[in-house]
């Protein structure tokens, strides 16, 4: 793990906590050793996270020179590690990035709306599924079951790509925060415009308010000069 700092995020993972199964995992060190210690580490975790961690819980951990962020999806199922080899790297950023790869997983397995959790005290998935007294939870206890079936390495095919995407966007802090910066000032703008845009009508609504009271009051001032002459008529013929 020494001397190992080509990248700030060098590991990715996604495992089953009831029996410490790596489903899956994406590693950017070019180091065979290195992976297969890594790797063992995230079954210390799995195992670990049974006993120490429940759903949607998460964990930061340091080791050696970096760190170590562990999201437990909200089923209870599966645990999403990632390792990260510089401490000044932001928190925030790790656990945003856990909860993407976590999102993708629940997309494709429909996870988390009613599913059983993991099994810690000798209960069994279908007997968890058994349990459940809506019809909801027993439709997601069947689809979290798939989960529960899959082989180890099973994820790796089906997500890795998708890991390595998640893991090269989020790799630049300062580069993912000016992107969101940009994107919250765009938005900045897009308000300013529409107040102005709203001002621009108000303006054009008491313009032509103005404009309707001054065809009024040049109407008014018609009938008035009308009303004069005939008045002025009227005594002229009088006298």
């Amino acid at each position: 793990m020494e001397g190992v700092q080509q990248r700030n995020l060098q590991f990715l993972g996604i495992g089953r906590i009831r029996d410490a199964a790596v489903l899956a995992s994406r590693c950017e060190v070019p180091d065979s050793k290195w992976r297969s210690e890594t790797e063992a580490v995230f079954v210390k975790l799995l195992e670990a996270a049974k006993l120490k961690l429940g759903p949607s819980q998460r964990q930061r951990l340091q080791w050696n020179d970096g760190l170590v962020c562990c999201l437990v999806d909200n089923a209870g199922i599966l645990l999403y590690c990632v390792v990260i080899s510089n401490m000044e790297y932001p928190e925030r950023h790790a656990f945003a990035l856990l909860a993407d790869l976590m999102s993708e997983i629940q997309q494709h397995y429909q996870i988390g709306d009613g599913g059983e959790g993991v099994d810690r005290g000798g209960e069994t998935a279908a007997a968890a599924a058994a349990s459940s007294s809506s019809s909801t939870g027993a439709a997601g206890g069947r689809l979290s079951r798939r989960i529960l079936e899959l082989s180890p390495g099973a994820l790796t095919r089906a997500f890795g790509r998708k890991m390595g995407e998640l893991m090269q966007a989020y790799e630049n802090p300062a580069h993912f925060d000016r992107i969101h910066g940009l994107l919250g000032k765009v938005d900045a703008v897009k308000g300013v415009m529409q107040d102005n845009v709203s001002k621009i009508l108000s303006q054009s609504e008491d313009l032509q308010a103005l404009t309707h009271k001054s065809e009024q009051l040049s109407t008014s001032a018609r009938q008035f000069e009308v009303s004069s002459r005939q008045v002025r008529g009227q005594a002229a013929r009088r006298y």
